[in-house]
């Protein structure tokens, strides 16, 4: 990671960069054991936890996610339930980060998609937050009605899919 270096300081004009900085937090999280957040990342995601050639290099993943279009965006992972590789990560505003927020556990594993107490007939709760306000899109008997209700409020208000149906 020491390319484009002298003396062990950045001649890039990026060594305190947020996107260095950004960077650094990312793999931090992902492959240090005592960093709080390491298990949670073990957990969550299958496959590769972050792509093998920005561990290698931040100038690719610079290149392959491009500089932070402002002090408003952060990393995001598209998918929550896969790592830091190409095509999952973007730069997110803070409105992308909550609508895609990881879930607890004992809920689907769908974001805006919830199971529904042992007792109802509809197993499945679908909604989406917008401006503040809980829409709610309705109660289903089978998991990939409630998904493509919610995938199908995500397209209509313009969100990014947090899952693919």
């Amino acid at each position: 990671m020491n390319e484009g270096s002298k003396n062990g300081n950045y001649v890039d004009g990026l060594s305190k960069s947020p996107e260095k900085i950004c960077y650094y937090a990312m793999v931090n999280r992902v492959t240090n054991k005592n960093h709080k957040s390491y298990q949670h990342y073990q957990d969550m995601i299958s496959g590769d936890k972050i792509e093998k050639s920005w561990l290698d290099s931040f100038e690719n993943f610079l290149n392959d996610i491009g500089k932070r279009p402002s002090d408003k965006y952060t990393l995001h992972r598209v998918d929550n339930h896969k790592g830091y590789v190409k095509g999952n990560v973007i730069w997110a505003n803070q409105l992308t980060q909550h609508i895609n927020r990881d879930l607890k556990p004992g809920r689907s594993g769908f974001v805006g998609v919830t199971i529904l107490g042992k007792n109802v007939k509809k197993k499945y709760s679908a909604n989406i937050k917008m401006n503040g306000r809980n829409i709610f899109l309705g109660n289903f008997f089978d998991i990939e009605d409630a998904k493509v209700a919610r995938y199908e409020a995500e397209t209509k208000y313009g969100f990014n899919h947090t899952f693919e149906i």
